[in-house]
Protein backbone atom coordinates (compact mmCIF):
# COMPACT_ATOMS: atom_id res chain seq x y z
CA UNK A 1 0.00 0.00 0.00
CA UNK A 2 2.96 2.66 0.74
CA UNK A 3 4.94 2.19 -2.21
CA UNK A 4 1.50 3.04 -4.23
CA UNK A 5 0.79 5.94 -2.05
CA UNK A 6 4.46 7.15 -3.04
CA UNK A 7 3.63 6.15 -7.09
CA UNK A 8 1.15 8.57 -6.70
CA UNK A 9 2.89 11.05 -5.13
CA UNK A 10 5.49 10.90 -7.80
CA UNK A 11 2.62 11.09 -10.69
CA UNK A 12 1.18 14.13 -9.33
CA UNK A 13 4.97 15.63 -8.35
CA UNK A 14 6.50 14.74 -11.85
CA UNK A 15 3.31 16.20 -13.23
CA UNK A 16 3.76 19.55 -11.90
CA UNK A 17 7.08 19.50 -12.76
CA UNK A 18 6.63 18.65 -16.05
CA UNK A 19 3.88 21.49 -16.07
CA UNK A 20 6.31 24.51 -14.75
CA UNK A 21 9.05 23.11 -17.37
CA UNK A 22 6.49 23.04 -19.94
CA UNK A 23 5.62 26.71 -19.42
CA UNK A 24 8.96 27.60 -19.32
CA UNK A 25 10.30 26.60 -22.59
CA UNK A 26 6.75 26.38 -24.75
CA UNK A 27 4.66 29.42 -26.13
CA UNK A 28 1.34 29.69 -23.52
CA UNK A 29 -1.77 32.15 -24.33
CA UNK A 30 -2.01 32.73 -20.37
CA UNK A 31 -0.83 34.86 -18.09
CA UNK A 32 1.90 33.58 -15.32
CA UNK A 33 -0.19 33.79 -12.45
CA UNK A 34 -3.24 32.11 -14.04
CA UNK A 35 -1.33 28.99 -15.25
CA UNK A 36 0.43 28.51 -11.53
CA UNK A 37 -3.00 28.75 -10.28
CA UNK A 38 -5.24 26.69 -12.71
CA UNK A 39 -2.55 24.12 -14.53
CA UNK A 40 0.07 23.55 -11.02
CA UNK A 41 -1.71 24.47 -8.02
CA UNK A 42 -5.06 23.39 -8.00
CA UNK A 43 -4.64 20.20 -10.30
CA UNK A 44 -1.54 19.19 -7.55
CA UNK A 45 -3.79 20.11 -4.92
CA UNK A 46 -6.61 17.97 -5.95
CA UNK A 47 -4.33 15.09 -6.50
CA UNK A 48 -2.79 15.55 -3.14
CA UNK A 49 -6.25 15.48 -1.27
CA UNK A 50 -6.80 12.21 -3.29
CA UNK A 51 -3.67 10.57 -1.74
CA UNK A 52 -4.35 12.43 1.65
CA UNK A 53 -7.97 10.86 1.60
CA UNK A 54 -6.57 7.38 0.63
CA UNK A 55 -4.03 6.82 3.49
CA UNK A 56 -5.78 7.90 5.80
CA UNK A 57 -8.85 5.20 4.78
CA UNK A 58 -5.83 2.97 4.85
CA UNK A 59 -4.63 3.63 8.21
CA UNK A 60 -8.04 3.85 9.84
CA UNK A 61 -10.61 1.53 7.43
CA UNK A 62 -8.03 -0.96 6.08
CA UNK A 63 -10.91 -2.97 5.15
CA UNK A 64 -11.92 -0.01 2.01
CA UNK A 65 -8.00 0.13 1.10
CA UNK A 66 -8.58 -0.56 -2.75
CA UNK A 67 -11.31 1.16 -2.92
CA UNK A 68 -9.92 4.27 -1.75
CA UNK A 69 -6.20 4.16 -3.51
CA UNK A 70 -8.94 3.49 -6.87
CA UNK A 71 -10.64 6.57 -6.27
CA UNK A 72 -7.62 8.56 -5.53
CA UNK A 73 -5.84 6.74 -8.95
CA UNK A 74 -9.36 8.24 -10.64
CA UNK A 75 -9.03 11.80 -9.20
CA UNK A 76 -5.42 12.47 -10.21
CA UNK A 77 -5.92 10.78 -13.63
CA UNK A 78 -8.80 13.10 -14.39
CA UNK A 79 -6.83 16.66 -13.28
CA UNK A 80 -4.69 15.45 -15.24
CA UNK A 81 -6.65 14.57 -18.48
CA UNK A 82 -8.60 18.20 -17.24
CA UNK A 83 -5.31 19.96 -17.72
CA UNK A 84 -3.85 18.17 -20.65
CA UNK A 85 -7.08 17.49 -23.09
CA UNK A 86 -5.52 18.78 -26.12
CA UNK A 87 -2.63 16.51 -25.62
CA UNK A 88 -3.72 12.96 -27.27
CA UNK A 89 -2.53 9.89 -25.55
CA UNK A 90 -3.37 11.72 -22.21
CA UNK A 91 -6.50 9.32 -21.91
CA UNK A 92 -4.11 6.72 -21.43
CA UNK A 93 -4.22 7.85 -17.98
CA UNK A 94 -7.81 6.29 -17.45
CA UNK A 95 -5.80 3.12 -16.94
CA UNK A 96 -4.46 3.90 -13.58
CA UNK A 97 -7.65 3.58 -11.46
CA UNK A 98 -7.70 0.05 -13.79
CA UNK A 99 -4.61 -0.77 -12.95
CA UNK A 100 -4.78 -0.19 -9.11
CA UNK A 101 -7.74 -2.43 -8.99
CA UNK A 102 -5.61 -5.09 -10.60
CA UNK A 103 -3.06 -4.80 -8.20
CA UNK A 104 -5.15 -5.45 -5.85
CA UNK A 105 -7.27 -8.36 -7.78
CA UNK A 106 -10.42 -6.51 -7.15
CA UNK A 107 -12.09 -7.69 -10.16
CA UNK A 108 -15.49 -5.34 -9.57
CA UNK A 109 -13.43 -2.62 -9.26
CA UNK A 110 -11.94 -3.33 -12.45
CA UNK A 111 -15.30 -3.17 -13.90
CA UNK A 112 -16.35 -0.63 -12.55
CA UNK A 113 -13.84 1.77 -13.14
CA UNK A 114 -13.54 0.24 -16.42
CA UNK A 115 -17.33 1.38 -16.82
CA UNK A 116 -15.59 5.37 -16.17
CA UNK A 117 -13.33 5.62 -19.44
CA UNK A 118 -15.14 7.75 -21.98
CA UNK A 119 -16.45 6.35 -25.19
CA UNK A 120 -15.74 7.87 -28.43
Amino acid sequence: MKKILRAYWLVISLHALVQIACYVFLAYDRTPADFIVNVVIWPTAAGSAGILFASWIDRRLSSYSSYAMSAASTIIAWTIIHVNYDIRIIMATCLLPIFSSVLFFNKKGVWVYGSLLPCK
